[in-house]
């Protein structure tokens, strides 16, 4: 079947043109001596790749750089289509979507209690967690204006992509990196 992220990425690459690989050369802060290498786009997508500015979960830079290219939603429109394609069973518009799966009951718990008192900080405490800045953009993007949304549907996007390593541990160990021993203390003695 292959990589769906390889497959729209050389979907995209395959799109372009010379003078729009140039914009984006340069949109991308290639170094003078790589400029003349790059012959297609998907060079330029392994350039950004070792930069880790582009990964399978890591989107928002080539986005970026597509909408500089004011003529060509259409390349938008492929990263969005595999954003929300159910590739890994996983993806961003699955995940929000679906009904709340918790795999430890605690946790149901320590969600609550997170979504009340983690405040604007919520994104500090994911970044931490493992979640990918890219996707707390897109949660973030998603629920505008209701943090404790954002914190529920961050802690589900994290509960789906870890359910072997999710804990109530886990947490607790996150939150004391943060010093928020507050939340802790909730935890631990079931009040929220």
């Amino acid at each position: 079947m292959g990589d769906p992220y390889k497959k729209m990425l050389i979907e995209i690459s395959s799109m372009i043109k010379e003078d729009e690989l140039k914009v984006l050369i340069f949109y991308a802060h290639v170094p003078g001596k790589l400029r003349g290498k790059i012959t297609m786009a998907i060079q330029l997508f392994e350039i950004l790749e070792q930069r880790e500015n582009l990964g399978p979960k890591k989107l928002r830079y080539l986005k970026d750089m597509m909408s500089n290219l004011s003529e060509r939603k259409d390349l938008l429109n492929i990263i969005e289509k595999y954003e929300v394609s159910p590739s890994d069973g996983l993806s961003r518009e699955n995940t929000l979507d679906a009904a709340p799966h918790i795999p430890d009951p605690g946790l149901q718990n320590v969600r609550t209690i997170l979504a009340k008192n983690l405040g604007k900080n919520w994104r500090f405490f994911f970044r931490r967690l493992g979640v990918a800045d890219e996707d707390i953009e897109y949660i973030d993007d998603k629920c505008p204006r209701d943090m404790r949304e954002k914190i529920h549907q961050t802690f589900q996007f994290w509960l789906d992509n870890n359910r072997q390593n999710a804990s109530v541990d886990t947490i607790i160990r996150v939150l004391r990196k943060e010093e928020r021993n507050d939340i802790i203390r909730k935890i631990q003695s079931g009040e929220d």
